[in-house]
């Protein structure tokens, strides 16, 4: 049996949730399907959160949905309740692994990056934060990715490399803020997903 089962089996009894914090084009989804293919050929149960903004810029039936321009802070409360939502509905039982692509973090960070004068115009920037770093703990893993190559532009996501550092830096200060365990990973995917199994056997 791998350490990891080991972890799963005798201590933990529930399942392990892992998430990957960092700006839009880091590769985020690309890593968590590599890892859920590898935790699986452990024969280790494992359960990815889906991307929430294209789910609901599906739902939108708009891909732009989120994009400036066309984003509010309306839209962007979408995006912190519905993060947790799909969080605690992805399929998971004991001794699996539930990998969130994306946390609730990320969502605050774009939300605070874009609307900071809203929020604090409401007063809901402190409370919000609170609720947030409080989410955040929930995570048994938190996973920061950093920027390694330039964004895409696919329709949804954008292709400034200037508003991905702002998200980027706003992610790593909020880490900071709330105090919040985390490990780094950078390099190819399967440098990345090996040093992640690492973190997750140690």
């Amino acid at each position: 049996m791998s350490t990891l089962a080991s972890r799963l089996s005798v201590q933990l009894r529930q399942p392990l949730k892992v998430t990957f914090v960092g700006a839009h084009g880091t590769g985020k989804t690309t890593l968590v399907k590599a890892l859920s293919e590898h935790i699986t050929s452990l024969g280790i149960k494992c359960s990815i959160t889906p991307e929430v903004p294209r789910i609901v810029c599906e739902n939108a039936g708009d891909p732009t949905f989120f994009r400036r321009g066309n984003n509010s802070l309306l839209k962007q409360t979408v995006l912190l309740v519905g993060q947790p939502i799909y969080e605690s509905s992805t399929p998971a039982g004991d001794e699996s692994v539930v990998l969130c692509d994306r946390a609730i973090l990320d969502h605050w960070a774009y939300t605070r990056r874009s609307f900071m004068q809203e929020l604090e115009a409401e007063n809901i920037l402190r409370p919000l934060d609170n609720l947030v770093a409080k989410h955040c703990r929930l995570y048994n893993f938190i996973f920061y990715v950093p920027i390694e190559f330039a964004p895409q532009d696919d329709g949804t996501r954008e292709s400034d490399h200037e508003f991905q550092r702002a998200i980027d830096e706003e992610i790593r200060e909020l880490l900071k803020t709330y105090e919040l365990a985390y490990h780094t990973i950078n390099g190819t995917v399967p440098e990345r997903v090996a040093q992640v199994v690492s973190v997750l056997n140690s």
